[in-house]
């Protein structure tokens, strides 16, 4: 019954996890393409005149302004008219796909990775959602063109079926084994899939067949980014910025890895020099804007944010990182603004409702919180640190099953995760799971042997079994460690009380109280010693009452004050007081449910004139 006079429950641990920015990932990007014979030009002229007539058709159905296109051949030029009104050659298309940014009488316009834009003939594009079909008629036509087997395999990557389109990478290598922009391209695909091993291994083949090829080691530096590999990542950057110092997205992934480092002020000077070279690039706008709120810098981060959205009013990666911004600066329903945005640019990424998931959170709405992590596990079932938030948010809406269900998931994968075994076993704890509560305090002691939180937490479980030696060990440790912490204190003068060793026990009470003066729990502790302790050396009925009073004051919604007080009363012989005290506690649906029937025994000592004892 000791118990009752401290609402014990070991704390479920609050995942120190920040939001996640709207990181734009250092983009991969492919070597420049093969320079086969124009595949065109292998081809019968009927044939040449059905693609053409089919894209004169598809392009008087829709715009393809903001959509992703796959280049049918190598070596595309781009052009734009200068300022004399003569047109003139802007840059060599090499990769395979590319974003429009504008469409005009028959011509597409998009920008390169150097920054350049210029324009093109439509009938050189096909749209992705028909590339697949376009260049699978190619490849019946001539099943010998290494390109276009790698503009199918890209368009595929980009649909998602990247089980598909390595099949096509495959062939691809096989027509050429030592072209090494079909390794880049079949190194972008598996990082589609998060295979970073195989990733690493085609750009490591690809600076292998071409030393000289900046986007094999700037594609490497991006996978090492991935793994959270930083050095090694600024070492491939480095060398591709080396072979091609005007690549500005070089610096920007270079920036990224000094953000992964936390070397804040490096990143801003990459980004800079990537702004420099690309005045438009708004990645490496936003990952300044990143790097700036990291410094909380926060008016400087918001004028980034802003110019990126400026720039592309779809950047659902500044949405993302505006929205974190907005939150740490309190404007919550801002945040919730631009996540909602991000989310609708953008439906698939995980970043942006594991952010959102957050928000519900400190909003206290807990069943929006979870169908957010919830969506973010879909979209990305590895991530640890979702799991760890939503296992959270079960534990404090006391879903204790599903706390211990995502604990699991954690642990399998990561199995040394500590904040996964202590709040399972704080669910262990809260479902009277005793011992399995210990084993998983006993983990987290094994990884963190200087927790005080879990110490406290083993002791409470102790205490529960009755294991008041064990208890009393676990706290004197706590203490140890954390010798000013009045919470410990309290609950070591809980297991002394437990023990019989009542002048210990007051002593433990009194040192909690000068430390935390104004906590209730040790009031109420105070009291219920007081008021109920079977030797009369320590009963005090005068200064029990004034104990739990204060108790009350300082948070009339605790049932078990209220128990604390009708048995103070009892002890000074006031006991229609004592009557009424224990008939509002009775009231309370989770102090009956708990303390029930012990609380009725004491009503009907109260009613027969008789205080009570601990016994």
């Amino acid at each position: 019954m000791l118990l009752r006079s401290l609402k014990i429950l070991v704390l479920f641990l609050m995942p120190v996890l920040a939001f996640r920015p709207g990181v734009f990932s250092p983009q991969i990007l492919g070597d420049p393409q093969p320079t086969y014979q124009d595949s065109d030009a292998q081809r019968s002229l009927d044939v040449r005149k059905k693609e053409n007539n089919m894209q004169l058709v598809f392009s008087s159905q829709r715009t393809w302004v903001g959509k992703t296109i796959i280049v049918k051949k190598p070596a595309i030029v781009i052009s734009k008219v200068d300022d004399t009104g003569k047109r003139v050659h802007v840059e060599v298309l090499d990769q395979i796909a590319y974003t429009v940014s504008a469409e005009q009488a028959g011509l597409l316009k998009v920008r390169t990775p150097y920054g350049n834009e210029g324009w093109f003939d439509k009938a050189d594009a096909a749209p992705l959602d028909e590339a697949v079909s376009f260049f699978t008629d190619r490849i019946r036509q001539n099943p010998h063109i290494v390109s276009d087997y790698l503009c199918r395999a890209t368009a595929l990557t980009h649909l998602g079926k990247f089980d598909r389109a390595v099949k096509d990478y495959n062939e691809a290598i096989r027509l050429d084994p030592n072209e090494p922009c079909c390794y880049i391209a079949r190194g972008q695909g598996w990082i589609h899939v998060k295979d970073y091993e195989k990733a690493v291994g085609d750009f490591n083949m690809a600076a292998r067949l071409n030393p000289q090829s900046a986007w094999a080691f700037h594609n490497r530096g991006c996978v090492r980014i991935d793994k959270k590999e930083y050095d090694e990542a600024i070492r491939d950057f480095n060398e591709a910025i080396r072979l091609d110092p005007q690549l500005a997205w070089a610096f920007n992934s270079r920036g990224s890895a000094w953000n992964g480092k936390k070397e804040y002020a490096k990143a801003i000077q990459d980004f800079d020099e990537a702004i420099r070279l690309d005045p438009k690039n708004v990645a490496a706008f936003c990952n300044r804007g990143n790097a700036w709120h990291e410094k909380l810098d926060f008016d400087r981060a918001m004028s980034d944010y802003n110019e990126a959205l400026r720039l592309e009013p779809k950047y659902s990666y500044a949405f993302i990182s505006r929205g974190t911004t907005w939150f740490i600066k309190n404007h919550i329903d801002k945040a919730l603004s631009d996540y909602n945005e991000a989310i609708r640019i953008d439906p698939t990424n995980e970043v942006t409702y594991y952010n959102r998931g957050r928000l519900w959170l400190v909003k206290q709405n807990h069943e929006k919180s979870i169908s957010d992590l919830s969506k973010a596990i879909e979209l990305s079932p590895k991530n640890v640190d979702t799991y760890i938030l939503r296992a959270y948010v079960w534990s404090i809406s006391k879903e204790h099953d599903k706390t211990i269900d995502d604990c699991d998931e954690i642990l399998r994968l990561d199995p040394s995760n500590a904040y996964a075994y202590n709040n399972r076993g704080a669910a262990w704890f809260a479902k009277k799971e005793y011992d399995k509560a210990i084993a998983d305090f006993n983990e987290v002691l094994r990884l963190e042997p200087t927790n005080v939180t879990v110490y406290v937490g083993r002791g409470d479980a102790w205490l529960n079994k009755k294991a008041h030696g064990k208890a009393i060990s676990d706290y004197n440790e706590a203490l140890r460690i954390y010798p000013s912490s009045a919470l410990v204190y309290l609950r070591r003068g809980i297991a002394w009380h437990s023990e019989k060793e009542y002048e210990k026990a007051h002593s433990d009470y009194r040192e909690a109280q000068r430390l935390e003066p104004k906590n209730e729990y040790v009031y109420n502790g105070q009291a219920w010693l007081w008021a109920t302790c079977p030797d009369p050396k320590y009963r005090d009925g005068k200064r029990a009452v004034e104990s739990a009073k204060m108790a009350l004051e300082l948070n009339k919604n605790e049932a078990i004050f209220l128990d604390t007080l009708g048995a103070a009363y009892a002890e000074v012989g006031l006991f229609e007081e004592a009557i009424r005290c224990q008939q509002r506690a009775l009231k309370d649906l989770d102090f009956q449910r708990e303390y029930g029937d012990k609380a009725r025994q004491r009503l009907e000592l109260y009613r027969n004139k008789m205080p009570y004892r601990e016994g």
